[in-house]
């Protein structure tokens, strides 16, 4: 058959009618023939019923085209195959689709700022949504199959299931399923969240999305057992338990079960997330987010740097609260954004372990107190003026720590990293009891915070007891050693040291001229200041330029956690001053 010459060419849309496009699929003989299609001009109000396909797009395009109206759409690889797999259920389940790529001119950007911006309307009218994750590869139907045994069984089945030697390939076909590409893409949050019906489709086989996150479930009150199973890969049971359709819930914060969750929230839970345009990282959510009706327009004629600029405003208005401006800890000058607003743009993969932030901690900081914001923007919003509390300035920095992937020396430097940060708050207070808890609480960024004194000596003396048998050279004076009647065995002074890695991870000690201490940002250094800002949970380092500040990042400052800097302006120790930060 001869493949039609002419390129298809959209009619516009009118959209002031609440028009979409709906695809129709036309039957063939065998699955191998040309997907043939109509695509039809409806509204809301007109159409027939459809499904709204999710999907990812995928960046290889197909060597042959869809056939759109007699002429000729080029298509991805990957949507060319959902479509041939969706055509064989065509008959039993309505010929209509809505699909992104095609149902919207994407050359067309007044369309699609108005179609984007209709996707969570288009997704809940929809009778279903096919999700397409792939074709058949890497054992997927094992996969699928394992999925609905787990479902199926009891569970003293699955237990049983689980100690059978002959289910590892199984679940190894489990986690490459849950790590395809589309569980990180921006845009399917919103298409699941929206849908009434989900069915995730792979090769020819098909589960439904509420069953294939079931087995998450499943497997996560057996992960002690599969701990034991994958114990030198435990990134494996994370994956089964944690990974594939449990990275689509909306939230993973103070309303995860909120049906329109703060802009905010959903921001923070999947900013790992994947989007070709960046300006997506942001847009994809608003229609699911409690900021739809006040976030404003789309628009994709706006640059990155506007969408992010007005997305941290927006939030900053809206909550009243400056909590946003601490999410990221990157190097100053690393992207065209005011140091302020963060950069949703996922990274490209790297070999470092991301930083936890203080956003993920699970003490409730509120370095504020109750306050809020009081801010200005200057500068067509890209300068934020702001009240604040300097409450010192950084004299001395520890050595930086980095956590490496995969790396049997962590520990080790760790060791090396605390001993230098000791010996500087030594040098700078005294080795006390007193200061061995603040000591423990800054390198834990508040997690070793204890009522009774001598839990921190326990902590430090089994710092102490690791770095001599480790490094027998260094010394780690302590006074009074002898209070920690109480000792950690070798297990639980490793666990300890791993738990300090992880919050000490690309961050360093800063000791300020009054004696402050602190956990700053990796970028800290002399002369930085340190600050509290009404409306903002956590404290924050500011650098000074000229006559404006710059920011560096969170902190976790010593005893200036839950708002003693505010009462300090209250009983006259401190004063609020007007900072704009660039």
């Amino acid at each position: 058959m001869n493949q039609p010459i002419d390129l298809f060419e959209y009619n516009v849309l009118k959209c002031e009618r609440d028009e979409i496009r709906l695809l129709r699929i036309l039957p063939s003989i065998s699955q191998e023939d040309p997907v043939h299609c109509q695509l039809i001009h409806t509204s809301f109000h007109k159409a027939p019923s459809y499904r709204a396909l999710s999907y990812t797009w995928g960046t290889k395009i197909a060597q042959e085209p869809i056939i759109i109206n007699g002429k000729r759409l080029p298509a991805s690889e990957n949507l060319l195959g959902a479509l041939r797999r969706l055509r064989s259920q065509a008959e039993d389940e309505g010929n209509y689709l809505w699909v992104d790529a095609v149902c919207i001119d994407q050359s067309n950007i007044s369309e699609r700022n108005d179609q984007i911006a209709k996707m969570r309307i288009i997704f809940q009218k929809a009778q279903s949504v096919p999700i397409w994750i792939g074709k058949e590869k890497d054992n997927s139907s094992l996969a699928i199959q394992l999925a609905k045994k787990l479902n199926a069984g009891s569970r003293n089945q699955v237990i049983a299931m689980l100690h059978d030697p002959s289910i590892q390939d199984q679940l190894m076909a489990l986690i490459i399923l849950f790590r395809r590409q589309y569980w990180w893409r921006i845009w399917v949050i919103q298409e699941v969240a929206c849908a009434k019906y989900a069915t995730v489709l792979c090769g020819d086989e098909s589960i439904s999305l509420t069953e294939l996150s079931n087995t998450c479930d499943i497997l996560k009150r057996e992960e002690h057992l599969l701990l034991s199973i994958y114990l030198k890969s435990p990134s494996f049971v994370r994956t089964l338990t944690e990974g594939g359709p449990k990275g689509l819930q909306l939230s993973r914060y103070q309303t995860p079960d909120a049906i329109e969750p703060p802009l905010f929230e959903l921001l923070l839970s999947h900013k790992s997330k994947k989007s070709s345009d960046p300006r997506d990282k942001v847009y994809a959510l608003i229609g699911i987010s409690n900021s739809r009706k006040s976030y404003g327009q789309i628009d994709y004629s706006l640059s990155v740097r506007q969408v992010y600029t007005h997305t941290a405003r927006h939030i900053i208005h809206d909550t009243r609260r400056l909590d946003i401006i601490c999410v990221n800890q990157r190097a100053l000058d690393s992207d065209d954004l005011p140091s302020w607003v963060p950069n949703w743009t996922r990274p490209p993969q790297s070999r470092q372990p991301t930083i936890v932030g203080l956003q993920h901690s699970k003490p409730q900081f509120m370095a504020s107190g109750d306050s809020y914001a009081n801010v200005q923007f200057l500068q067509d919003g890209y300068v934020l003026r702001t009240t604040g509390i300097v409450v010192g300035r950084i004299q001395k920095t520890g050595l930086s720590f980095r956590r490496q992937l995969n790396s049997r020396d962590n520990n080790g430097r760790g060791l090396k990293v605390l001993h230098e940060w000791w010996n500087i708050v030594v040098s700078k207070k005294g080795k006390s009891l007193e200061d061995q808890g603040a000591f423990c609480r800054t390198v834990s960024c508040g997690n070793w915070t204890f009522n009774d004194d001598t839990e921190y000596a326990v902590r430090m003396k089994a710092i102490a007891v690791t770095i001599s048998e480790q490094s027998p050279k260094l010394g780690f004076p302590l006074s009074p050693l002898s209070m920690a009647k109480q000792t950690l065995d070798e297990k639980e002074r490793l666990a300890l040291l791993i738990s300090a890695c992880w919050t000490m991870n690309r961050r360093r000690l800063i000791v300020s001229d009054k004696g402050i201490i602190g956990l700053g940002p990796l970028n800290s250094s002399k002369e930085d200041f340190m600050c509290i800002l009404p409306g903002c949970r956590f404290p924050v380092i500011l650098r000074k330029i000229d006559d404006h500040y710059t920011l560096v990042g969170e902190a976790y400052i010593d005893a200036f956690m839950y708002g003693e800097g505010i009462r300090g302006v209250k009983n006259g120790l401190y004063d609020l001053e007007t900072l704009e930060i660039h």
